[in-house]
């Protein structure tokens, strides 16, 4: 399988009210173009803030995708979809995995 170009549309909308409903941010991603493979795309983040029973305070991270595809009928479809498929989810595994590092990372401390 050849790689696939894409360009998407983002959109990060801070949420005015995340004290009564935890959620922080709402974050849209529309494909706009993808090279072949995937006709569209559409993927929903929520960033909500959260405290534990300790009370510690953190966040949690929901994805939310759904992807058309393109040619993934008829005898070339029954072997190029289950490949497709754990590609996709490998990728989206590897992205959060990630972006849990990043967001995990200990943050530096100020210089005097």
């Amino acid at each position: 399988m050849k790689p696939t170009i894409r360009l998407n549309h983002v959109t990060i909308c801070p949420l005015p009210d995340r004290l009564s409903t935890g959620v922080a941010y709402a974050i849209a991603t529309k494909q706009l173009y993808a090279s072949h493979y995937f006709h569209t795309t559409l993927e929903l983040r929520f960033l909500l803030d959260r405290t534990d029973a300790d009370g510690r305070e953190g966040s949690t991270l929901i994805s939310i995708t759904r992807s058309r595809n393109d040619g993934m009928t008829g005898f070339r479809g029954l072997f190029l979809r289950p490949i497709i498929r754990r590609r996709s989810r490998d990728a989206v595994r590897n992205y959060l995995e990630h972006v849990k590092r990043q967001v995990e990372r200990p943050v530096p401390a100020e210089s005097p």
